[in-house]
Order: C-alpha cells, then structure tokens, then sequence
C-alpha cells in the first residue's frame, strides 16, 4: 500500500479526514505527538446550530449540522464506540433585554424553541427572564472520540 497521504495531527480534524479516507480506500499515514491536554481533547465538543447574543443561525448551519451527525453517527458504527449525544441545548436568558433581542430569532428560526416555565421541573432551571430549546444540537465525546479512532487505525 503506497500512502499517498500525509496527516500530521489526531486531533479532532485529523480523525475526521482519517475516516474520510478509510471510506474511500485512500492509503494515508498519521502522525500524531500524543497529548492529553491538546485543545482537541479538551473541547467542550457541543454542536450548536446558533451563536450570539442574538441567537442567530450559524453558517449553512441547516446543512451542516445534519451533517456533522449523520458523520459521526457513521463513525460510532464503523468504530464501535458511542460519542455523539443529540440534545437539545437550553439558553436561559440572563435578563429581560437578551429576551427581548432573542425574541426575533425565536419566531424566525427552525433551531429555536420557546420554552415556558411549565416545561421544565421548576427546580431545574432559575429562568426569570425565559429560555430556548435549541434543536438540533448536542455534544460529541471528543477523548471517546478520538480514542476510538486512535485505537482504530493502531
């Protein structure tokens, strides 16, 4: 097997092309300098739809984040471990203009969801001011993750 390519990096993008590759039967070589405290293992991993004070949609986020779980969820079968939690998130607002602001977004977005305060147990959240569901969205397992793939292609 010639290796026609090079990935210099485990980290969450190296793993990603290195199972890209293995799909198409691409030769492909990693090098990776094992660290336990790389930004790869230490990211909070969540896939979120919405950014900003404004809760707006995210770049091509419609596409994308369908995506991005339909690949990973690819990769926990073809790996054989479990990463990928799809959730909803909650974003409780801080104060009544951050509502306000957010309000827009919410009737505008297929990610958003109002949540009032009888949707959720009373204790669970302190929410004055209101809150979203942001849907779809999640958080990837990213030390499951890339240890699955490291032991994967050792």
């Amino acid at each position: 097997m010639n290796t026609k390519y090079l990935i210099i990096g485990q980290g969450l993008a190296g793993s990603a092309l290195a199972i890209l590759l293995l799909e198409r039967d691409i030769p492909f070589h990693v090098i990776d300098r094992f660290d336990p405290g790389s930004s790869s293992r230490v990211a909070a991993g969540l896939i979120n739809p919405v950014t900003g004070r404004n809760l707006v949609a995210g770049w091509k986020a419609e596409e994308l984040v369908p995506h991005a779980f339909r690949f990973y969820h690819k990769a926990e079968e073809l790996l054989g471990a479990k990463f990928l939690h799809e959730m909803p998130l909650v974003r409780i607002f801080r104060n009544a203009g951050e509502a306000e602001r957010a309000s827009v977004s919410i009737v505008e977005s297929p990610f958003l969801k109002e949540l009032n305060n009888g949707e959720w147990p009373s204790t669970a959240f302190h929410a004055p001011h209101g809150a979203v569901a942001i849907s779809p969205a999640g958080w990837l397992d990213t030390v499951t993750y890339l240890d699955a793939v490291r032991a994967f292609l050792t």
